[in-house]
């Protein structure tokens, strides 16, 4: 997100079939100032191979966790518990065979219940958004956000969850 050229870089990468071990590699170039970044490449066409990155330079409490599938990654996080956390979520819903916006909502819950982004303190999360595309649509099939809560405002995924359960309503 921090990074356009290394989004776009990214982004033209896998559609021309690069794996997602190759795109991390060319993304830690150091013209995308990758010691300050967090990749994490999951493609269809190399599922079961994920790749993460995460720079040097990014807070504490940072890192990834991969599955066939999936990546649950984070860099400013208040706990080293999240990610697990996180992915728990995650495998829990695709045991239960949810649909993926409401593993998305679940696992953004979890990372809040542990201690969210660690610059929101009691809010847990400033900011909260689940975006899903489906195969060959060309806008969002679900775009909730919820951006730039001030800081005494309330808990951004809160909010999302508000927002998901509208949205389910009218789907």
């Amino acid at each position: 997100m921090s990074n356009g050229k290394a989004r776009k870089k990214g982004a033209e990468m896998i559609v021309a079939g690069s794996t997602p071990a190759q795109i991390v590699q060319a993304l830690r170039d150091t013209v995308f100032d990758p010691e300050r970044q967090q990749y994490a490449i999951v493609t269809i066409k190399d599922i079961d191979n994920p790749a993460t990155y995460t720079g040097e330079a990014t807070s504490q409490y940072n890192g990834a966790l991969t599955k066939s599938g999936v990546s649950v990654q984070g860099n400013i996080l208040s706990s080293p518990g999240e990610l697990k956390a996180i992915m728990q979520a995650v495998e829990k819903g695709q045991r239960e065979s949810l649909p993926i916006a409401d593993i998305l909502m679940s696992a953004l819950e979890a990372g809040a219940a542990e201690g969210g982004d660690k610059r929101c303190g009691e809010q847990k999360a400033a900011s909260s958004f689940i975006t899903i595309v489906k195969p060959n649509d060309t806008e969002p099939y679900l775009n909730l956000n919820i951006l730039d809560q001030d800081k005494t405002g309330q808990n951004a995924v809160i909010m999302l969850r508000s927002e998901f359960e509208s949205w389910k309503a009218k789907h």
